[in-house]
């Protein structure tokens, strides 16, 4: 990416969701590494519920200073990118204007040829503050989201902690499935802790750029209104577009009088009555919250007016496109879910799901082909999967192609140390099943195995490699059967490739 590209990123609204997106990152990869730290010495020392509950909520001041720091991090980067946003926008703003008014026109007071007409001294500097009010408000509005988000994380996390306890009491689960359980509707929905006046709880990331994008949009409406001042132009285009929503179809390519932006005199408003104002369209709607259309300076003759497109039309491609906004949403939900899943096997079955919105997001696409996929509205920003989550997906899927859904699959064979001591079933292994094996050879394969499966509560076994499968009786210490590579089941040979694949 190029200086000017990087620049033109840092200066959009989606900036500051890029930001809250990473916040959620660090925060919900918090959240799961607390809980999963006291799930894996239950599994690995034999914790009881009673002391992993215990822990973990001993642990609960240390999280929440964990919450505190994560967020406080991205304050001040916060309040740069508000800042930064919303005074370009501004600048851009007088820049729109200025571009299609400066021009000479025929007539007795026609000034020199690039003098501006005098600025209007009553309202000098209005805009000015109205942008800093803004830029205050806007700021102290992320200020008490971020307070929001810190509760709901506190809430959140001891919330898991018991339900995970009903979860547990309901049946013979896991931990770490009951912990999915119980946290399934926090990864459903991320850090939802904005809610608006409706009722309606928003994730933080959606409402960063919701927000500062109306902001944005406002600073460059003020920018504008500034130079209309100046220049003592009022009237606006109405920006057309091919998809609109019910609020903004009648405005669309309409001539309007800005009344709100700029300040025209009583005077002007009365000898322009022809027209409607600005300010009678938001009242019905317009310029609403992550609204698309822009305010064209218009001046008569010069300003071309755009053709309408029919409002059928422009109002079906608006509801197609807030499909694939949900099916966006739909995505980004299913990555959370993925990445904050602590069960092996329910990661595989929701890595699954998220293939399937995937599906259908490209066969949406592919029947509406106006749209254009834009990846990073998928993207959950929640960083790559660790080796620990790969392994735990590649463990659960070798023990469904075997059908050993109880098996304990290690990738890491765990050999006995008097491996070489193990009797040696040489009637079933050869004289039975005529496999033509001897003890070194099952030795060999053994000391050289990809990965083991262990099967009936510990009593087998079975170490799989490149060249042979050995079964071990572990009671017995017996190696019980053995056969070379040309036996292999379709099943083995399946799992040796999945193995390759996942560089294994």
């Amino acid at each position: 990416m190029d200086e000017k590209e990087e620049k033109k990123k840092e200066n959009d609204p989606y900036s500051l969701k890029r930001i809250y997106e990473n916040m959620e990152l660090e925060l919900i990869d918090s959240f799961y590494r607390n809980l999963k730290r006291h799930a894996k010495e239950e599994k690995d020392l034999g914790f009881s519920w009673e002391m992993w509950q215990s822990a973990t909520l001993r642990n609960l001041e240390k999280y929440r200073k964990e919450v505190l720091k994560i967020t406080k991090s991205y304050s001040k980067e916060v309040e740069d990118a508000i800042k930064e946003v919303l005074e370009k926008s501004y600048d851009q703003g007088e820049e729109h204007v200025e571009k299609g008014i400066n021009l000479p026109k025929d007539g007795e007071d026609v000034g020199k040829v690039n003098m501006r007409p005098p600025a209007e001294s009553h309202f000098f500097g209005t805009n000015k503050k109205k942008l800093n009010a803004l830029i205050e408000a806007t700021t102290n509005d992320f200020k008490n989201a971020d307070r929001a988000i810190y509760r709901q994380m506190d809430d959140v996390f001891r919330q898991v902690i018991h339900n995970t306890e009903f979860q547990l009491s309901t049946g013979a689960i896991s931990l770490q499935k009951a912990i999915d359980m119980a946290s399934e509707d926090f990864l459903k929905r991320g850090i939802n802790c904005i809610t608006y006046q409706n009722g309606r709880r928003v994730n933080i990331a959606t409402y960063a750029e919701m927000c500062l994008r109306t902001a944005s949009q406002r600073a460059t409406f003020l920018g504008e209104g500034t130079k209309r001042d100046e220049y003592k132009t009022y009237l606006i285009l109405v920006s057309v577009h091919a998809n609109a929503c019910e609020l903004c179809i009648p405005w669309q390519g309409e001539i309007l009088i800005d009344d709100v932006f700029a300040h025209p005199s009583k005077e002007y408003m009365a000898n322009n009555n022809n027209y409607k104002l600005l300010s009678t369209a938001i009242k019905a709607g317009f310029l609403h919250p992550n609204c698309r259309h822009t305010l064209i300076n218009y001046i008569e003759g010069v300003t071309r007016i755009p053709k309408k497109v029919a409002s059928e039309k422009a109002l079906e491609n608006y509801k197609n496109e807030q499909i694939q906004r949900q099916l966006e949403n739909k995505i980004r939900k299913q990555k959370r879910i993925v990445k904050g899943t602590v069960d092996p096997e329910n990661k595989k079955d929701e890595s699954r799901k998220l293939r399937d919105l995937q599906r259908e997001m490209r066969n949406f696409l592919m029947e509406h082909p106006e749209f254009k996929r834009n990846s990073s509205r998928e993207k959950d920003r929640l960083g790559p999967l660790t080796t620990e989550e790969k392994d735990g997906i590649l463990k659960s899927e070798i023990k469904n192609i075997l059908k050993l859904p109880k098996a304990v699959v290690n990738l890491e064979p765990d050999i006995p140390k008097n491996i070489s001591d193990y009797a040696f079933d040489e009637k079933h292994i050869n004289a039975e099943r005529q496999h033509q094996v001897t003890k070194e050879q099952s030795l060999k394969w053994i000391e050289n195995a990809k990965l083991s499966v262990v099967v009936w509560k510990g009593r087998f076994t079975r170490y799989y490699g490149e060249s042979g499968t050995v079964y071990v009786d572990n009671e017995s210490k017996l190696i019980r059967t053995a056969y070379a590579k040309r036996e292999y089941s379709e099943d083995v040979l399946r799992i040796l490739e999945v193995l390759d694949k996942n560089g294994r």
